[in-house]
């Protein structure tokens, strides 16, 4: 009808446009002016929008619709593309708004959409439905707003929304119904409400409806229906919604969906059925019936006390008998308590939970790879990764990535005996109450994921870590509660990212740099500042390293402690030098011993003293440079003397 509309149209214009060119034909510059008058016509005539409502049938109709209105960006009308050899829509592509409904239905041949890429509003009803090769909804990434009816019906091959992307608001009901490959409806996180009901009706590969995790409000029913594998709708929990007439909560027939007591579906059922219409059958598990979710709902939201979950089973049901746990009150085990070896894989069932007042264990756990699915941001106690010895590895973890929300641990933080571990992924933790332990991690190759930590309020040590080769994850740690320990890592090179940190000695350890056969430099400013102190306030145990951390004497060299004049002006004093026998020292904070170190930093003799002077006979040394370490009550004195033939 339109084309013959259109083509009437035309030879009228140009049976015009005959008898004025006719009656001007002798003035050259007049026959100008008359085709430019001619072109401003037909551009003007083209520029309209049809209309009315528009039907196109064809593939031909399609592609004449930009010809015949090429700056058309509004149709007024209804809009319908339904047609058996339409394979393409890409004569829509200007149009930006459509004034009545859109029906996109009953076109076998069309896979894609790409052509409605400017569309942004649709006013009435928009109907996707019954096309049997159309893939995705990318074409409608333009698409902010439908103010009325959303259908998504019958799209054999659709397997997800992705275009639906911008989609923020819905006037009236969003149906998403018999689409047996849709996977995922992740697209419509950026939509908040919607003025009608939400119905979810036999979408057999939908394992959950993750993408409405944004929306609050629905101003009629829910119903959710006949899909076969979904088990996953607590992305509704936050969605407000309305009965409408007979409908209200509609659940039935969802064979994997066992957690239905959302908090906001608890609520609605607490009311006056007669008032609150709801239908809930064959569910599974907590949701198998309504009697079942109401017993869901007024179970506790959480166990109290600890919580040990030794085994995969136990996890997915712990998901079940508490989906919406988020503070583990007690200890969390994840993983058999006695050695044995679990048969865990996933964590993610235990994604909710944020908190856990108790320690957290993970450990003997033989396949587990990674602990993705976790959110835990606290630790009230310890956290144990892997054990004390080999019997609690977790034989195949990877790295700890999925523990990037950890924000603090108020006990001791272990990472122990895990043979394939390579990364630590605890980006967002800043603060540990009590030690670092890292140990027996054979893969281990840096520790960047610990960039956040400032604070270590116990022990910090790293001990057997074969692949370690820095600490420059340490970067930010400024402050240590108790002792440093950096023992028997093979290839470890660098420790140079403590150079900032405060510790402090408790015991008999301090500073203990031992067996790490590729560190030669250990002369960081904070560890001389620490030795220079008295090691019988602050010890250290310094030996088995490379070069210039060889051992203590080779530390203190670097740093300048060998060979020092008095640092105390008045208070120490010695004499001759060079020497040939006896040198002579004063010390008016008292003398204990009196060391002699040759060149290559090993202690050649030694002697006990008492009082503020010493006389120490070095006439059966060789002639060369000595060191002399001077242990005093204040304090450590260290010189260089010459002893002569």
């Amino acid at each position: 009808m339109q084309d013959a509309e259109n083509a009437k149209k035309s030879r009228y214009y140009l049976i015009f446009f005959k008898m004025i060119h006719f009656y001007f034909k002798k003035t050259k510059a007049l026959s100008s002016l008359l085709m430019i008058f001619m072109l401003l016509f037909v551009l003007k005539a083209n520029a309209q929008c049809p209309t009315g409502d528009v039907v196109l049938n064809t593939q031909a109709q399609v592609d004449q619709f930009i010809i015949d209105y090429p700056t058309c960006t509004t149709i007024t009308g209804n809009l319908t593309v339904q047609g058996n050899n339409i394979t393409n829509i890409s004569g829509l592509s200007n149009i930006e708004h459509i004034g009545g409904f859109f029906r996109l239905w009953s076109n076998p041949s069309l896979t894609n959409i790409d052509g409605l890429s400017n569309l942004i509003s649709v006013g009435n009803y928009f109907g996707i439905y019954n096309n049997p090769s159309l893939t995705n909804l990318n074409g409608l990434s333009s698409l902010e707003n439908v103010i009325g009816y959303l259908n998504i019906d019958n799209n054999a091959l659709l397997t997800n929304l992705n275009g639906l992307s911008n989609l923020n608001s819905l006037n009236d009901v969003l149906r998403i119904a018999n689409n047996p490959a849709l996977t995922q409806i992740n697209a419509l996180s950026s939509l908040t409400s919607i003025g009608g009901s939400l119905a979810i009706i036999n979408n057999d590969a939908l394992p959950n409806v993750n993408g409405l995790s944004s929306l609050t409000s629905v101003g009629g029913y829910i119903d959710i229906e006949e899909n076969a594998v979904l088990s996953d709708i607590s992305a509704l929990q936050n969605t407000t919604f309305n009965p409408n007439g007979s409908s209200g909560l509609t659940i039935i027939d969802n064979p994997a969906l066992a957690v239905c007591n959302l908090p906001n579906f608890c609520a609605y059922l607490a009311n006056d059925p007669s008032t609150h219409p709801r239908s809930i059958s064959g569910n599974l598990a907590n949701c198998l019936d309504e009697a079942a979710v109401i017993a869901a709902c007024t179970s506790p939201q959480c166990p109290t006390g600890d919580v040990n979950l030794t085994s995969q089973a136990e996890i997915n049901q712990f998901a079940i008998d508490y989906p919406f746990c988020t503070e583990i009150a007690g200890n969390l085990q994840i993983g058999p308590p006695n050695g044995s070896v679990s048969d865990i894989t996933s964590l993610s069932p235990l994604q909710n939970i944020t908190s856990v007042q108790g320690n957290l264990f993970i450990q003997c756990n033989g396949v587990l790879q990674n602990v993705n699915g976790l959110n835990i941001q606290s630790v009230g106690g310890r956290v144990y990764i892997g054990g004390d010895n080999s019997t609690y590895t977790n034989l195949l973890l990877q790295n700890l990535d999925g523990l990037s929300s950890l924000t603090s641990i108020g006990g001791d933080l272990a990472i122990k005996n895990n043979t394939v571990l390579s990364s630590i992924g605890l980006g967002s933790l800043s603060s540990v109450g009590g030690g670092l332990y890292v140990a027996n991690n054979n893969a281990l190759t840096n520790v960047n994921g610990l960039s956040s930590l400032t604070n270590v309020g116990g022990y910090l040590n790293f001990i057997h870590n074969a692949a370690l080769t820095n600490l420059n994850g340490l970067n930010s740690l400024t402050s240590v509660g108790e002792d440093i320990w950096i023992s028997d890592n093979t290839i470890l090179s660098d420790i140079s990212a403590l150079q900032n940190t405060t510790f402090n000695p408790n015991g008999s350890y301090g500073l203990t740099i031992t067996d790490n056969p590729a560190l030669a430099v250990c002369n960081l400013p904070n560890f001389c500042t620490y030795l220079a102190n008295d090691p019988s306030t602050h010890p250290r145990n310094i030996s088995g390293n490379l070069a210039e951390c060889v051992n203590e004497n080779a530390v203190l060299g670097a740093c300048g402690l060998l060979g020092q004049e008095d640092v105390d002006a008045g208070s120490f004093s010695y004499y001759p030098n060079p020497v040939k026998d006896i040198l002579n020292i004063s010390a008016k904070n008292g003398i204990k011993t009196v060391e002699i170190y040759n060149t290559a930093g090993q202690e050649v003799k030694s002697q006990k003293a008492t009082g503020n002077n010493a006389q120490f006979n070095m006439s059966g040394l060789q002639s060369g440079s000595y060191t002399v370490r001077v242990v005093t009550s204040k304090g450590v004195e260290t010189f260089k003397v010459i002893k002569g033939k």
